[in-house]
């Protein structure tokens, strides 16, 4: 079993140095900050039931038993600060006091003479850490990710029938030699378990923050800083996607260019921050109109681009209109100001048999224009491809 301990301690050092390290490259991610604390804690409590296996002092067992706890805890933590955000200090609080509860009870234990039966406690505690520890896991779990959290989920879950399992053999055999070599093998299972635990987490914890980071990252190259819908690469490969869809399906789609109405007197008159304001307001309530199949993207400036899955013509002009009349009716709120404001529209329907990709989109520019020559504040249709 020593031998067994040195291992454990070594990958638990590891682990906390260099889950310490990637905490320190990307300092967002929290988390690796509680797993590196998690990792050396451990580490120094199986380097405790080395010297206490190794030096015949029986005594450190229980500092042992409940510093390996603590990082345990520590490493739940870890998980669920990635997978629910922020942990609440509360929470921190009550994970103290099961620690505290599990140092007292060890050392009543111990010094009751059931330390047989406390072993059993001390494996079905570690298994419930493990099953919140997948639970954790399963929450973070997206669907660029599924194949890591499940690979993890698994590996953990043979981790929790191990422990429960040693658990039981605890509880449920007498000490006879017999029972003691198969709880020794037993126990040497659970250690190297325990590191492959902490190695299988580690690597899941590093490859979903990866994928969380990936995702954040293309988040950010397919969305408009300012008004958080869709920027103009995002909506060209949106538009390229939706109309290979509508020619294998022969359907038509519809689009929609809107231009905010003299948007440049709020600027002169209020300041750009008025503006952007204007800007953030008018997308949030244009995406709240439209289903979520619908995509909104900031066209440049003022111009807005709406894309209509399976929409007909009259149908696109219906949606238009219904968005320029709540653009009308919604004021805009900026510190003490209010203002209205108005928009026009043009709607174009694409002809998935006749059409390129291209003119869709100034068909719908042509049609608001034409709104904007007809007087402004309103919707005009555009003709149908020649």
């Amino acid at each position: 079993m020593p031998i067994v301990f040195v291992f454990a301690f070594l990958t638990f050092l590891f682990i906390a140095i260099v889950s310490f390290f990637v905490w320190h490259a990307f300092s967002k991610e929290r988390s690796f900050l509680y797993w590196s604390a998690s990792g050396g804690i451990q580490a120094a409590g199986w380097g405790l039931l080395f010297f206490s296996a190794s030096q015949h002092l029986p005594f450190l067992n229980g500092a042992a038993e409940s510093t390996i706890f603590a990082g345990h805890v520590l490493g739940y933590l870890a998980l669920a600060h990635f997978s629910y955000g922020q942990i609440k200090r509360a929470q921190h609080v009550v994970w103290g006091l099961v620690v505290l509860a599990f140092c007292l009870l060890d050392t009543a234990s111990r010094a009751q003479g059931f330390i047989n039966r406390w072993d059993g406690v001390i494996a079905m505690l570690h298994g419930t850490l493990n099953l919140l520890m997948i639970l954790a896991i399963f929450r973070a779990r997206r669907a660029e990710n599924r194949g890591v959290a499940y690979t993890a989920i698994a590996a953990y879950a043979l981790l929790v029938l191990a422990t429960y399992n040693k658990g039981l053999q605890t509880f449920l055999h007498a000490t006879s030699d017999t029972a003691l070599t198969a709880q020794t093998d037993i126990n040497a299972a659970v250690v190297l378990g325990a590191t492959l635990g902490v190695i299988v987490g580690t690597i899941a914890l590093s490859l979903l923050a990866f994928t969380r980071t990936a995702k954040s990252m293309q988040d950010f190259a397919s969305y408009d800083s300012l008004t958080q819908v869709f920027n103009r690469r995002a909506w060209e490969m949106a538009l390229e996607q939706e109309t290979r869809r509508s020619r294998r399906k022969s359907s038509p789609y519809c689009v929609i260019m809107l231009d905010l109405d003299h948007f440049k007197s709020i600027n002169d008159r209020y300041g750009h921050a008025a503006g952007d304001k204007t800007l953030k307001s008018t997308a949030r309530l244009i995406d709240s109109t439209l289903r979520e199949i619908d995509i909104v993207c900031r066209y440049g400036g003022e111009e807005f681009l709406i894309l209509l899955t399976d929409t007909r013509l009259a149908e696109g002009a219906i949606i238009a209109e219904r968005i320029r009349q709540m653009v009308e009716a919604t004021p805009v709120e900026f510190g003490d100001i209010q203002f209205h404001l108005t928009c026009s529209a043009g709607v174009a329907e694409f002809d998935p048999i006749h059409e390129p990709v291209q003119t869709i989109v100034e068909r719908a520019d042509e049609a608001m224009y034409q709104a904007k020559n007809q007087g402004r504040n309103r919707v005009a249709v555009a003709a149908k491809p020649a």
